[in-house]
């Protein structure tokens, strides 16, 4: 668990292979620079701010190739990018991930300020802002991916590329996926027992024989270092 920092991990000049971790609530969950070449894979990277210096949520990734891998991207925000910003001079990969309810204004889920991307297999859900925003002059692929429509129209209008400023590349969005790509973002979770008392909420005392009939969970997440967690439960369970 990386929470609550300025930047939750930084690579620089160095690559270490990031892999099932859950880093969220930070300002920016991941920097990478100076030819770090790290593999990110299977995390859970949600809820990072993206109010500080780099305007970027998830990830930001300067002279560096870090491959991203089986993550899923979620509540991000940032007004450059909400995801990922990268500026590099290859190519960045990002395969099979998951990216949903994340928040730009003026930026992309994914933007890609030099160089090239190439997301393939990934899903994007329910985004606000661009869900690509190509402001390099290379053109970038992001095949055999889920858009939440069929409609390329649409998909083009989720997309800032040479089409609505010819200085830029192009995004290359065909192969589209017909439905979610189901094995895409990360499988990591919390595993465990769950203990469940009934009891009377004016003496605590037990209440034999109770029966719960139904339990929805709505949300689970930790809520501290120590691994407690809270749950919600749908009123009326």
């Amino acid at each position: 668990m990386v929470e609550f920092a300025e930047k939750g991990i930084s690579a620089d000049s160095a690559s270490p292979f990031i892999f099932r971790n859950f880093i969220r609530k930070n300002i920016l969950g991941l920097n990478f620079k100076s030819n770090a070449a790290s593999m990110v894979q299977d995390n859970e990277i949600y809820s990072n701010s993206g109010t500080g210096e780099d305007h970027t949520g998830g990830m930001n990734i300067l002279a560096a190739a870090p491959t991203i891998k089986l993550n899923t991207f979620k509540n991000n925000s940032g007004s450059k990018a909400s995801a990922i910003t990268y500026f590099g001079a290859g190519e960045l990969m990002i395969e099979d991930c998951h990216f949903n309810d994340n928040q730009s204004t003026g930026g992309g889920v994914i933007t890609c300020l030099a160089g090239s991307i190439n997301v393939s297999g990934s899903n994007f859900i329910n985004n606000t802002g661009y869900a690509i925003n190509n402001k390099s002059t290379e053109n970038s692929l992001a095949k055999g991916c889920y858009w939440g429509t069929q409609e390329t129209a649409a998909i083009a209008e989720m997309i800032y590329d040479s089409n609505d400023d010819a200085q830029y590349g192009t995004v290359d969005f065909s192969e589209l996926l017909t439905a979610e790509n189901t094995e895409a973002g990360s499988t990591f979770e919390f595993k465990g027992t769950l203990q469940i008392k009934v009891q009377n909420i004016f003496t605590s005392a037990p209440i034999e024989g109770a029966v719960i009939t139904s339990l929805v969970f709505q949300s689970l997440e930790t809520t501290d270092a120590n691994g407690d967690f809270s749950i919600s439960v749908s009123a009326g369970s």
